[in-house]
């Protein structure tokens, strides 16, 4: 039901990411989320990253620093491209998933995968490597985006470590 990619694989090897599906996006939803902020400027990024390192200490995750660095290029995104946004993490059976959301104008699949898959990807538009460290540094991603909405989400086990807390 889920449709993400297993990691890892090679920085060259060009990967089909899977495009998230609305009731994928709304089954993640249905859980509490366990932080859920809203980005709205630059001095959000700090706070919101402060927030989240301070809950996910708590749990056993040996990939804090992955879901830092993901959770700040995915907040840089939203507020380079649309402005404002949401992010949410929510925790279920030994994973993080981060759901990063904006009502941006959209960007068209295949410049969102040239991006994720391409560590030197610069289009007109400037995404940079921001989505391929995000691709890397999480055990699964994928996207949803259309003309109102578009939604990252980025999954990270908490079985693999004894957390940095």
């Amino acid at each position: 039901m889920q449709t993400f990619i297993p990691k890892p694989i090679s920085a060259s090897m060009k990967v089909s990411v899977p495009r998230l599906t609305q009731s994928s996006i709304q089954k993640i939803q249905q859980m509490v989320p366990t932080v859920q902020e809203p980005i709205f400027v630059y001095k959000d990024v700090d706070r919101i990253k402060n927030i989240i390192e301070e809950t996910i200490k708590n749990y056993n995750l040996s990939t804090e620093y992955a879901v830092i660095l993901a959770a700040e290029e995915l907040m840089v995104n939203v507020l380079k491209y649309a402005e404002n946004g949401l992010i949410s993490l929510y925790i279920s059976d030994n994973l993080l998933y981060m759901i990063v959301k904006d009502r941006g104008p959209g960007v068209h699949s295949s410049i969102l995968m040239e991006a994720i898959q391409s560590p030197s990807f610069s289009s007109p538009h400037t995404l940079g490597h921001g989505l391929h460290r995000v691709f890397v540094a999480s055990e699964k991603f994928a996207f949803y985006s259309d003309k109102e909405v578009t939604v990252f989400t980025a999954v990270f086990s908490m079985t693999n470590g004894c957390g940095n807390g």
